[in-house]
């Protein structure tokens, strides 16, 4: 027991010198660019501290952008309002296959939630949509598993861009379809609401770093 009292130990007091540093740092600076190896939310919402209270976010502090980003492995960012939408950078990574009940919850709690992954390493993309409570779209892709999620209609915006050939089922052909990788999904984000990879576009501010 004192091998594993003294691990996480370790890594409550690294956690914890994280958020003093935060706490240390939070002057607005330029918004910073995202979108792959990562994981996020995009909720139509007016407040960030209404997202942090409905999610249960624990622990919030104000923080820059460039902090909050160099410290991800120990928490998450939750933006402010932009364009409409507040961000939650690096919630619910493996969701799509760990907890799908905990996403559609999510998306229950507000009028619109957008749910973006993807990691190279492992050629995993996906993208969902909520508009008043209703899952409207769902799709998920791992290199090694195949199709996670696959629900309703591409919606006009992924129409637009090309993307209605991606491989429905791990039952069809796969030489007949396309699969997704990281720039499918921030090319679906940003015509859905937010171009992560233009985020410089938007004033220096703050948001809040949170414990998972």
């Amino acid at each position: 027991m004192g091998l594993f009292n003294n691990l996480f130990g370790s890594m409550d007091a690294a956690a914890k010198a994280v958020r003093e540093k935060a706490a240390a740092d939070a002057s607005p600076d330029t918004p910073m660019p995202f979108g792959f190896k990562t994981s996020w939310l995009c909720i139509k919402e007016d407040s960030p501290e209404t997202v942090i209270k409905k999610l249960g976010l624990k622990d919030p502090i104000v923080s820059g952008w460039k902090f909050a980003f160099e410290h991800c492995d120990h928490g998450m960012f939750v933006s402010p309002v932009l364009d409409g939408f507040v961000l939650v950078v690096g919630w619910g990574t493996d969701i799509i296959t760990e907890d799908p009940a905990r996403l559609d919850e999510v998306g229950a709690m507000f009028p619109e939630v957008q749910y973006f992954a993807s990691h190279r390493v492992v050629d995993y993309a996906a993208w969902v949509k909520y508009e008043n409570g209703v899952k409207i779209r769902a799709y998920g892709y791992c290199g090694d598993m195949g199709v996670l999620v696959n629900e309703g209609d591409p919606t006009g915006e992924e129409t637009e861009l090309g993307f209605v050939n991606f491989l429905p089922d791990n039952e069809a052909d796969w030489d007949k379809y396309d699969t997704p990788d990281e720039d499918t999904v921030v090319m679906i984000a940003a015509a859905w609401g937010i171009d992560t990879l233009k985020m410089d576009k938007y004033p220096a501010s703050t948001g809040f770093y949170c414990k998972y």
